[in-house]
């Protein structure tokens, strides 16, 4: 009887040990804080919520639950542009793991748009070889606003089929690096805008034939930006540049021969508030097709010369608004007779103090019509335009007029007289426009106004001029009367030196 008992108590415990389930102990620890869902095919489980204290996370391609194994894949919610992690305030980094050859995937074939999007307290992603993004043709806003992050190993990516990068790392301002492998793309507008820790930027690839729509805002308030190297970056069919480096206040150097600007039509606000910038290679910028060049320069504070001389533009010239307005210490424009401004430029850039500025090269009419006329108002004023006007040698030496920039302030200020010969200079309709005809020796006298002409300084400005009894203008500062000697060489150049 004793042994009966025995046994049936065997036998009910081996029935309670074979009723335990099966997965006590067999499923991931790493799951925990997940929500998920086993798919019907048996083989995948999303992961479509994390809702745990972990601040570290690590998720692996290979996920064990209730003793079966599974293949990972993050939820991902096309319609909202949302992952488990987007707006995840807990998260401090996320590692990807491969695990037997597993990767971890996204749900969506296509995109991660928004993927790690508003993570304020995430510092790193590492995706190593645990994440599978072989596929994926849209990352744009992958991590905006993800303002602590500082490491992210992008070049671990397969990106090759990705072709929108727009904003991917915008207001990032804790990224200090970056190096990145860049793709046959169409957009990167917005690429590493806000990013304001960002010191260096480097990038290498592109298929051929790549053919770009956007790279605007690309770099604009990376304000600790230092360096950027692309290479090989195949920008052929790119039309707009706008604001690439606006705000790039750290930039002391740009190589701009990186980007292609054979098909650029516009270039608003390129180069804006690059403060630092003293001098800057435009070489290989292509103007033929350049519709729009308005604040290209703006809030360069630091820059000396520009050089427009040796290009090609498109007919009629791009506009030129506020192109180099807050630009206080450029006193040099370099130019020749091919350089055009569109008529429907409206404005140069405003100083506070009359800048002296110097222009070098000889001026088309369109330079003339559109850009010093607005220059003239804007707070400068111009010490020499050398036109260097060409000469031709025939029976009789006839020489082309010589277009001499004068302003002293809004009135006619200078009566000019030619001491030998005949009468071959004259105003201009407006005030600034000083046409010497010929060689020769001519007397400028101020005659009204608070300025006066100095050859080697140009226009200075007088604490105060004061008419005697006998109407004789004096001013202590500056003589009231240049005597001037205007001279060509052979090669039509103009010397002009005070006598």
């Amino acid at each position: 009887m004793r042994k009966k008992i025995k046994t049936g108590i065997l036998l009910f415990l081996l029935s309670l040990l074979f009723t335990i389930p099966a997965y006590a102990g067999e499923t991931d620890e790493w799951l925990n804080g997940w929500d998920y869902e086993i798919q019907s095919d048996g083989t995948t489980v999303y992961l479509t919520g994390y809702s745990g204290d972990n601040e570290e996370l690590d998720i692996y391609g290979k996920a064990v639950i209730d003793g079966n194994t599974y293949n990972t894949v993050i939820y991902y919610d096309s319609s909202k542009h949302q992952s488990p992690f987007t707006g995840n305030t807990n998260i401090w980094s996320i590692s990807f793991h491969p695990v037997d050859g597993r990767k971890v995937k996204s749900s969506h074939q296509y995109s991660l748009q928004g993927f790690f999007a508003s993570m304020p307290n995430l510092e790193s992603i590492t995706f190593g070889d645990g994440f599978d993004s072989a596929g994926i043709q849209d990352m744009q806003s992958m991590c905006v606003g993800d303002t602590a992050l500082k490491d992210i190993d992008f070049e671990n990516l397969d990106v090759s089929s990705c072709g929108v990068f727009s904003y991917i790392f915008q207001n990032c301002s804790s990224l200090e690096n970056m190096d990145i492998y860049i793709p046959y793309a169409y957009a990167y507008s917005g690429m590493f805008k806000g990013c304001s820790s960002l010191e260096t930027a480097r990038g290498q690839g592109a298929r051929d034939g790549g053919k770009f729509t956007s790279i605007n805002y690309m770099f604009e308030g990376c304000s600790a930006l230092k360096t950027v190297e692309l290479v090989d970056i195949k920008t052929g069919g790119e039309k707009e540049f706008k604001q690439v480096f606006k705000g790039c206040t750290s930039l002391t150097d740009i190589d701009l021969s990186m980007l292609d600007f054979s098909s650029a039509t516009d270039l608003t606000g390129m180069l804006q508030m690059c403060k630092s910038l003293t001098d800057i290679d435009l070489s290989s910028v292509d103007f033929s097709n350049v519709t729009d060049a308005s604040l290209m320069f703006t809030g360069c504070s630091g820059l000396t010369s520009l050089d427009l001389s040796g290009h090609s533009w498109i007919s009629g010239g791009p506009k030129m608004n506020q192109i180099i307005s807050s630009c206080p210490s450029l006193t040099e424009i370099i130019i020749d007779e091919n350089v055009q401004v569109s008529s429907s430029t409206y404005a140069i850039g405003g100083e506070d103090n009359y800048i002296k500025t110097k222009i070098i090269g000889r001026m088309s009419d369109s330079f003339r019509q559109n850009f010093m006329s607005k220059l003239l108002s804007s707070g400068r004023y111009i010490v020499a335009a050398d036109v260097k006007a060409s000469i031709q040698l025939t029976g009789d030496e006839i020489y082309d007029s010589w277009y001499y920039g004068l302003k002293l302030s809004h009135q006619r200020v200078v009566r000019v007289q030619q001491n030998h010969g005949s009468d071959s200079i004259e105003f201009g309709h407006e005030d600034y426009s000083i046409y010497f005809g010929e060689p020769g020796e001519y007397t400028l006298t101020l005659t009204q106004g608070n300025t006066a002409f100095d050859l080697n300084t140009g226009y200075d400005k007088v604490v105060a001029v004061n008419e005697s009894e006998d109407g004789v203008f004096k001013c202590e500062n500056n003589p009231l009367t240049k005597t001037i000697r205007a001279t060509r060489d052979d090669d039509g150049n103009v010397d002009i030196e005070e006598v």
